[in-house]
């Protein structure tokens, strides 16, 4: 691997060892919807929605990956988070809709 690639990566796993920087990556994982599908189905202009969102997850996945590279029990541990907070978030979502929840 060249010198600037592992500087990068070295960068990364300094970042991830702070708490800020944990916070950052995970909100850059959640901005750049690397956790949630491209298609959003009854968009007005799907194609051009669904490219928009491709790139954001491609630069998404690119963070993550070397995250990923740099750090890899941290990143499993902060995209657990995320995905933990994406499904809380979902469930008060239906929670609102005034479903019955003794069913």
């Amino acid at each position: 691997m060249d010198k600037k690639k592992q500087a990068l990566i070295d960068a990364y796993a300094e970042v991830l060892e702070t708490p800020a920087g944990r916070e950052v990556l995970k909100d850059l994982i959640t901005k750049f919807s690397v956790t949630v599908p491209v298609y959003a189905f009854g968009s007005l202009n799907e194609l051009s929605d669904i490219a928009y969102r491709d790139g954001q997850r491609n630069c998404g996945t690119y963070v993550y990956n070397l995250m990923a590279f740099a750090a890899p029990k941290i990143t499993t541990e902060i995209f657990a988070e995320v995905m933990m907070e994406e499904n809380n978030k979902l469930l008060e979502t239906e929670n609102e809709g005034g479903e019955d929840e003794s069913v």
